[in-house]
C-alpha cells in the first residue's frame, strides 16, 4: 500500500495546535480531524461545529461526521472511531500515505498503520510558510507588544 497519494492528516483541537490553526484558521476547543488531499483542504466536523466550521474555516470542505458514519453503518461497520472515519476518507481519495506533525496520537497512527497506511511524521516547522508572517501579522504582534507594554506600564 506504498504507492499513491499522500494525504497531510491532523487530528488535535485548534485551540491548542498552532500548526492545524495555521491550516484552517479555524478553533475549536475539541479535536477535529483535517486532511488535505491534492491541495484541497478538507475538516470533519461534529454537528455541534459544521455550520461554525463552514462560515470561519479557510477550507475547501467541511463534512459532518453523521454524514460518515451513516455511511460505515450502512457498510455494516458497528464501533466507528476516529481511525475508521479517516479511513473512509481516504479510500474514497485514493490516500495510500500519510504526512503527520511530529507530536501525532499515536493511538491513531497504529490505528492507520494497522489499515495499511505508510505514516510519516514531519518536524517542527510542519508549514514552513508559518515562519514568514504577513503584513497583517506583524501588525497583529506589534498591537499585542504595544498592549503588553502597557499593562506593565501601569502594573508597575
Amino acid at each position: 500500500m506504498h504507492d499513491g497519494k499522500e494525504a497531510i492528516l491532523i487530528i488535535a483541537a485548534s485551540e491548542r495546535d498552532a500548526n492545524l490553526y495555521y491550516a484552517t484558521r479555524f478553533i475549536a476547543p475539541d479535536p477535529f480531524i483535517f486532511t488535505e488531499i491534492d491541495g484541497r483542504k478538507i475538516l470533519v466536523m461534529s454537528e455541534l461545529e459544521v455550520d461554525r466550521a463552514r462560515s470561519e474555516a479557510t477550507v475547501d470542505e467541511v463534512i459532518p461526521v453523521s454524514k460518515i458514519v451513516k455511511k460505515l453503518k450502512v457498510r455494516g461497520a458497528t464501533k466507528i472511531s476516529t481511525a475508521e472515519i479517516v479511513r473512509f476518507i481516504f479510500e474514497e481519495r485514493g490516500v495510500k500515505k500519510v504526512l503527520v506533525p511530529f507530536d501525532f496520537p499515536i493511538v491513531y497512527a497504529d490505528a492507520l498503520r494497522a489499515y495499511g497506511y505508510s505514516i510519516r511524521a514531519k518536524r517542527e516547522p510542519f508549514y514552513e510558510k508559518r515562519m514568514i508572517k504577513t503584513s497583517a501579522e506583524i501588525k497583529a504582534i506589534e498591537e499585542s507588544l504595544k498592549c503588553t507594554e502597557r499593562a506593565i506600564g501601569k502594573a508597575g
